[in-house]
């Protein structure tokens, strides 16, 4: 490799220029072609990874070349553009190893695969935001004493009121209730949510 025009443009530069690009971008283009644009790649902490309808070859590139603790943004996949994404995903990384991950999207996640990313959810200490789109009811062991945003296809009364607590700091909650009782009543103790989305019964409440 050898040096070439971009080596001239400052970090904070190029860094800049790839919250402009996706990362199979940055990848595609820049990797390889200096040392210097190397080290560029490694050093930037802001990656956002969008695996839904991705082309293979862009997942393999992706899993190749970022670090887990690079990435603050991840959406999973495994709908019928990406069956089996999630396992494949799991044979590379552990979920705790993305240590700076601030939003975590999962849609129509296999069941196994669900439950080996829920052991872990509870290390994620940075993650702010949280949506699964799944029809698997499961018991998610999230932090959410630092989550921001919260949307679940499916709730039950117990994972409510864990979620409804004092100390939480839930802006935007977005949920459907299974199961509730005939006499339930909103446990209102989010002091900082500012919008709110439930259903009950398929009746949606905004």
């Amino acid at each position: 490799m050898v040096r070439c025009l971009l080596d001239q443009l400052p970090v904070v530069v190029l860094h800049t220029l790839f919250t402009y690009l996706l990362t199979e971008e940055i990848l595609f283009s820049l990797l390889n072609i200096s040392l210097y644009l190397n080290d560029i790649i490694r050093s930037y902490y802001n990656y956002r990874l969008n695996f839904k309808s991705i082309r293979q070859s862009h997942f393999d590139l992706i899993c190749q070349h970022i670090s887990p603790n690079q990435v603050k943004v991840l959406i999973l996949s495994d709908d019928e553009d990406t069956p089996g994404q999630s396992q494949l995903f799991l044979s590379h990384f552990q979920i705790d190893q993305f240590i700076n991950l601030q939003s975590l999207t999962l849609i129509e996640i296999d069941k196994r695969s669900l439950e080996i990313i829920n052991l872990h959810l509870n290390k994620l200490d940075c993650l702010r935001s949280f949506s699964l789109n799944s029809k698997i009811l499961i018991s998610l062991s999230l932090p959410l004493a630092n989550l921001r945003h919260l949307k679940l296809p499916q709730c039950s009364l117990d994972q409510l009121n864990k979620i409804c607590l004092p100390r939480s700091q839930l802006k935007t909650l977005d949920i459907t209730l299974i199961h509730p009782t005939p006499y339930f009543t909103f446990p209102c103790q989010l002091v900082h949510l500012t919008r709110l989305v439930l259903q009950i019964d398929g009746k949606c409440i905004v």
